[in-house]
């Protein structure tokens, strides 16, 4: 696998595409003055083009749950929810929806990343703690789960299944939140991802 780099004019910016190959011919007779003289054809992997340039965002840390102040009173006038702590607003440039690479940093117990645009999440078991100095890699794309970015250290086990989805980043205006059970700086969740185009 490989890809093709492309832009439609000097003005514009580099796109690329994941091509393979689907077919290598050479004619009979392909030698020529020592050359030889091949076809090739090729195919895109998945029927969308990308940014070359991977960009990123920071999400600190939130809690889990934010108390406020009860009255005895009943009014006429109701208010939306505030955003929770732990929250970004982030606008995902592209004309189709990309699949983010996340890295969490510790200390922090029970890890969760969530997009409240799309209501989807990724939870970790309560069980499951980063140490000061460790960090989880997760490849959305992939379904990747690595402690430390090691291939032998999987924590794929480690995701609650009955609750977790494997979201994207949708085009537009995306509210990501990172709330942990329990945090200590410098806990801190940063997003990657390749704007995509169709």
């Amino acid at each position: 696998r490989t890809y093709l780099y492309y832009r439609f004019s000097s003005a514009k910016a580099f796109r690329r595409i994941k091509i393979r190959t689907t077919n290598a011919q050479r004619p009979y007779n392909f030698l020529k003055n020592n050359f030889g003289i091949v076809s090739l054809a090729w195919r895109s992997v998945d029927g969308v083009s990308e940014g070359v340039d991977q960009l990123s965002f920071d999400v600190a840390p939130g809690g889990t749950l934010e108390l406020g102040r009860t009255y005895d009173r009943v009014y006429d006038r109701a208010y939306p929810d505030s955003t929770p702590l732990g929250t970004t607003l982030k606008t995902i440039i592209g004309t189709d929806e990309t699949l983010p690479f996340v890295r969490i940093f510790g200390p922090c117990t029970q890890p969760r990343v969530e997009n409240r645009t799309t209501g989807k999440k990724l939870e970790f078991l309560s069980s499951f703690s980063l140490l000061a100095g460790e960090w989880l890699d997760i490849d959305f794309k992939e379904g990747a789960v690595l402690l430390n970015g090691n291939p032998a250290n999987s924590r794929y086990d480690k995701v609650d299944s009955s609750v977790s989805e494997w979201f994207p980043l949708i085009v537009g205006v995306n509210q990501i939140r990172y709330y942990p059970l329990s945090f200590s700086i410098p806990s801190l969740a940063t997003f990657f991802y390749y704007p995509k185009f169709l």
